[in-house]
């Protein structure tokens, strides 16, 4: 049995536990993120036509923190540029469920643009598949490593909240830092879904990577984005870890 805990390290001790988590971490996302720019993606993730280029620019610039520059049509991050053209062009006209090996092709036609790694394309194959395939994030892969591992029982004079050791953030996905023409994305692909989103089905009850109707609910994801970053212990994380303690 998975055991919840509170950012104070109490243990939450309900029946339904797993839900009170997710309802009280993901309310905590808030507390980062606006609920307007955060309405606007759950919209697209939930539309069933063909992507278009402006909901394209929406997600990469909400996931890499770029900025759009019109005349280039690219997406400027801190150090990549991205081409939306690009982007648009690979996707074509694919929207709904995909086959573990529809995936693996989808994300290897995005890998070719500059600019886009495992974990772009991912997020991108969330939309694609309207939640189908979660998001890979390392802050909500630390919180499933906690919960995992139970490594949240210590006391900390913060909180109650240990931080994750340095064995633990060594078992995080190597989504490939290395030349993409050497990039094994069959490889890292199903290290996601063994290490990543089965965890997450068996402790949540959910449907990740099934061919059914696709889960465009993001509550669990927000839930362990927050969750995650408590086990980060630079001085910004302990003033937001105290925020939730007031």
């Amino acid at each position: 049995m998975y055991q919840f805990y509170y950012p104070d390290g109490k243990l939450i001790k309900v029946p339904n536990q797993e839900k009170i988590f997710v309802e009280f971490y993901n309310q905590c996302y808030y507390l980062e993120v606006s609920p307007s720019a955060e309405k606007e993606i759950e919209c697209i993730l939930k539309k069933s036509d063909p992507m278009t280029s402006g909901e394209i620019i929406k997600i990469l610039e909400w996931k890499t923190e770029g900025k759009y520059i019109e005349e280039k049509d690219i997406i400027q991050t801190r150090y990549r540029k991205i081409s939306v053209a690009e982007v648009a062009e690979k996707i074509g006209t694919i929207r709904g469920p995909l086959t573990i090996d529809e995936a693996k092709n989808i994300l290897k036609n995005l890998c070719e643009i500059d600019g886009i790694g495992m974990v772009y394309a991912i997020t991108l194959l969330y939309f694609i598949t309207n939640g189908q395939y979660p998001i890979y994030d390392k802050f909500a892969h630390i919180a499933l490593l906690a919960i995992l591992s139970e490594n949240t029982d210590s006391e900390k004079e913060y909180g109650g909240i240990v931080p994750i050791k340095d064995s633990i953030y060594q078992k995080k996905i190597n989504m490939g830092k290395t030349k993409k023409k050497f990039l094994d994305i069959d490889g890292i692909f199903e290290q996601y879904l063994k290490e990543y989103v089965y965890p997450i089905n068996n402790i949540f009850g959910c449907n990740y990577g099934e061919f059914i109707e696709a889960n465009s609910n993001r509550d669990i994801d927000r839930a362990l984005w927050s969750y995650g970053h408590l086990f980060n212990e630079n001085e910004e994380n302990k003033k937001r870890l105290r925020g939730l303690l007031i």
